[in-house]
């Protein structure tokens, strides 16, 4: 979904909310696209900070479970290519289930005028907000 905002340019994420709304993209107030780049920054961040958490979550689970510094005595090089191994398949099952998802796509966007001529999908018409939302 993308972002919406009043006519005014203030930022809505009411989805309940009645009044009208524009998509972020199609409003060129340079306030508000300084709002939404830092919204995005903000966003980076947050996840960059998730990811040292996750991570330090699952130090300190491994160090509970298997003790501290336990990491020094096992191959991690071996550890670390079966995790290799793990993550290529994640990447195949993720790669399976996105080409469901295009599939599914392109077979609701047939007769309903999201294809181009060449059959790709027009994503700028695809996302455009539906009048009246």
């Amino acid at each position: 979904m993308s972002m919406r905002v009043h006519k005014d340019g203030r930022m809505c994420d009411d989805p309940n909310c009645p009044q009208e709304h524009v998509a972020a993209r199609d409003l060129h107030v340079p306030a508000l696209e300084a709002d939404v780049a830092n919204a995005f920054a903000e966003t980076l961040v947050g996840y960059s900070t998730e990811f040292d958490e996750m991570c330090e979550q699952r130090h300190k689970a491994g160090a509970d479970k298997y003790g501290p510094g336990k990491f020094l005595t096992v191959d991690t090089i071996e550890e670390a290519l079966q995790e290799l191994v793990d993550l290529a398949n994640y990447t195949r099952y993720t790669f399976i289930k996105l080409r469901m998802l295009q599939e599914a796509i392109l077979v609701q966007g047939e007769g309903a005028g999201v294809l181009d001529d060449q059959g790709f999908i027009k994503t700028r018409d695809a996302t455009k907000p539906v009048k009246g939302e």
